[in-house]
């Protein structure tokens, strides 16, 4: 096995040895907790064991386990968490951090270190609770470098996780510590270490302050602030924020001129913003205000002409003001002159909204105007191959004008074969003729006129040649996302039969999908062989034979080649893509190993997952009901199942298992109540039926379970469902429970 390399330092030494003798016990005589903690033992033994031979993967992997049967065996902080990240499987470390946070035992610097790995993992509010924890660890009256230090940390954190009330909190016991410093341990070097590069403590103290409506606090962080940093050049833009919440707005303007006389651009578009709120507020009327702050805009814009937050937030401004079709035009003649150099997401979205307003209460449509249109969805396209960015009902915009549409179909074809403009477009947001085709292409893809998007993808092929395995890519992937499954196969068919294409395997892993959607079996596996032999590599391409086999009943087969994915890919995980994968094959590898009768298999594959995420919810739903099914660690099942409908109550599987486990333990009446939650419904899983037949059998209710059982073998599913169907029947048919 391939181990990664760690620090050579061994864990701390915990005890092995547990608070109970268990060696004259037999195994009927142990209880449930009594084998979990035996367990636990060995298994921690065994983690030590690999750690000394260097095998740390599998040294986390037992340290997990057993830390799972039971904590007091297993220190986290000290064992778990090290390990995990010294093999760089940082999601691992920040989960098992979080669970650490439930234990007390943990010592200051540990719990430093779990504070900086979750913020780092941007799980802030177990970072939050890390920190406040260490806090509670400190005798009540040491005022030190290190109390201040954690409040600093607190703020910061609390303001990356919303909770501007949390953050002033803390800044005020900063603030405080730091202006009666010499009444405290707190020293002078640490009181400018922690005011940061450029004053960042008072700027976020400001920023929290004002969050919280405490303007007198903000007006005086921005006076410290000023004090150390008077040339700073963001500051007159901080204090306009200021009086802007008091409602100072002719100081706040005169703040706000003092930044833009220095043609700074660092406040990006936010002083601008600023501005136009400043001039809502003295303005009562809008289009007022909003003329206002264009005539000012415009100004600065002639002086800094490069500047492109102030330009587009101008645009946006003369764009929103819709009831002037001049200041439409001027803010188009902006998007057009910035979006070459300086591409944008919203500003391509804003020019795109303006033309169709414009095309709108225009008529005839125009060439010119359809060729632009076109133009800036081809920029789109190419940014993302997608439309997402736009609105989700952007496509509604061009259901209104099928004269549009029909003038899009003509200009792209023309520009794209013969490369022709229109007299009078617009050259500044041209882009390439196969993007172009391929956007417009897309777009009737999407508005489902297949023949013009099937013409589209054609012409956008022969006008970039060099694209024609994006463009089939896209063509399929629509086709199959609108259930066209015969047609997206037909596609990638052809992609793969293009000498244009180089690059075939993800085609192949897309054919594989279709095929087996087609319930052509044999040229799924065919495609999905190839793809994992081209994309031997990729954890995803190889993954496509082993679920082809499964879905398909070969199980045997898939089981090998899920293990070979699991041990070839298991030890990159560090990769969370490559992560995600092997989770799901591990998930995969139980279900079948169900399937195959090896139950045993079935439960390691889901432990393994647990191992990693102890507090995976499907996991949890899935272990639960493999053990109540097969009436072992019925107390471990209960309560994982019980975990699993806290955090999803409307899942009706989770209820099924939850219900199924009360069964298995005797409690029939808590089995029935979860059993009609999750039989409630037009259509109720016959497993689910039967479940809760059983349990009216032994509530004494036998009339009533026949009606479940007999509704239950109506659900069964005759081929896939045989076994449970026939094991159904033959309820019925006891004489104990016949009528």
């Amino acid at each position: 096995m391939t181990t990664a390399t760690v620090a050579q330092t061994p864990p701390t030494e915990v005890p092995t040895k547990i608070a109970f003798d268990v060696k004259n016990l037999s195994d009927n005589e142990r209880t449930e907790r009594q084998q979990d903690k035996l367990h636990a033992a060995t298994l921690f033994a065994l983690g030590r064991l690999q750690y000394r031979r260097r095998n740390f993967e599998q040294s986390l992997q037992h340290f997990q386990r057993a830390w799972r049967y039971d904590r007091s065996v297993v220190s986290i902080t000290n064992e778990l968490v090290p390990l995990a990240i010294n093999l760089k499987r940082d999601n691992v470390a920040a989960r098992y951090a979080e669970l650490a946070l439930e234990s007390s035992s943990s010592d200051p610097q540990t719990l430093g270190r779990i504070a900086v790995l979750l913020t780092k993992n941007q799980r802030y509010d177990g970072a939050i609770k890390a920190y406040q924890t260490l806090l509670a660890s400190k005798p009540k009256n040491q005022i030190d470098d290190s109390f201040v230090a954690i409040h600093v940390e607190i703020a910061r954190v609390s303001l990356l996780n919303g909770n501007a009330e949390m953050a002033a909190d803390s800044h005020d016991i900063v603030r405080d510590t730091l202006e009666h410093s010499e009444q405290n341990q707190v020293s002078d070097a640490t009181s400018k270490r922690l005011q940061g590069q450029s004053g960042v403590l008072y700027q976020m103290m400001i920023e929290s302050y004002l969050q919280t409506k405490q303007y007198t606090k903000a007006q005086a962080a921005f006076d410290k602030l000023n004090a150390l940093y008077p040339q700073e050049v963001m500051n007159p833009f901080r204090l306009a924020k200021i009086f802007t919440a008091q409602e100072l707005f002719d100081e706040a303007t005169e703040q706000l001129n003092r930044y833009f006389e220095s043609k700074s651009t660092r406040g990006a578009t936010a002083p601008y913003e600023l501005l136009i709120q400043i001039n809502r507020h003295k303005l009562k009327d809008a289009a007022e205000a909003n003329k206002a702050s264009a005539l000012t805009l415009q100004k600065i814009l002639v002086e800094q002409h490069d500047n492109h937050f102030l330009a587009f937030t101008l645009a946006e401004l003369l764009a929103n003001s819709v009831a002037d079709t001049n200041h439409g035009a001027a803010s188009r003649k902006i998007y057009r002159q910035f979006l070459p150099t300086q591409a944008s997401t919203i500003g391509y979205r804003s020019i795109l909204n303006s033309l169709l307003q414009e095309v709108a209460t225009e008529t005839p449509v125009t060439a010119s105007q359809a060729m632009e249109i076109a133009w800036i969805l081809g920029n789109f396209y190419a940014r993302e191959r997608s439309f997402r960015s736009l609105a989700d009902d952007f496509t509604d915009q061009f259901k209104q004008h099928p004269e549009l549409l029909e003038q899009l179909a003509k200009v792209t074809t023309i520009y794209a074969q013969q490369g022709e403009i229109p007299t009078a477009t617009p050259l500044e947001l041209k882009s390439f003729p196969g993007h172009t085709a391929a956007a417009m292409a897309l777009l009737f893809a999407l508005l489902e006129d297949w023949d013009q998007a099937d013409a589209l993808f054609q012409v956008a092929i022969k006008a970039a040649p060099n694209l024609t395995g994006q463009f089939y890519e896209t063509w399929g992937l629509q086709a199959y996302s609108q259930n066209r499954i015969t047609r997206a196969a037909e596609l990638f068919n052809q992609a793969i039969e293009s000498d244009f294409v180089k690059r075939k395997t993800t085609f192949h892993f897309f054919l594989a999908g279709t095929a087996h959607m087609l319930a052509d079996e044999t040229t799924a596996i065919h495609h999905a062989k190839l793809a994992a032999e081209l994309g031997a590599a990729n954890p995803r391409l190889s993954s496509r034979l082993p679920w082809v086999l499964y879905r398909s009943g070969n199980y045997e087969e898939a089981e090998r080649l899920y293990v070979e994915l699991v041990d070839k890919f298991g030890q990159q995980t560090s990769n969370p893509a490559v992560a995600e994968v092997v989770q799901e094959s591990k998930m995969i590898l139980s279900n079948i190993c169900q399937h195959l009768g090896k139950h045993e298999a079935a439960v390691e594959w889901l432990e393994q997952v647990l191992d990693d995420d102890p507090q995976h919810i499907g996991t949890l739903n899935d272990l639960g009901y493999l053990w109540a099914d097969q009436n072992k660690h019925l107390a471990r099942a209960k309560n994982m199942l019980e975990a699993a409908v806290h955090a999803q109550p409307e899942n009706k599987s989770y209820r099924d298992s939850l219900g199924w486990v009360y069964y298995r333990l005797g409690d029939f009446q808590r089995a029935k109540i979860e059993l009609e939650k999750a039989a409630a419904g037009d259509s109720a899983d016959g497993v689910i039926l039967d479940h809760l037949g059983d349990t009216f059998q032994q509530l004494g209710n036998v009339e009533r379970a026949r009606e479940l059982w007999k509704q239950a073998i109506d659900q069964f599913d005759p081929e896939r469902d045989a076994k449970l169907q026939k094991t159904t029947q033959d309820k019925l048919d006891k004489p104990t429970t016949m009528k």
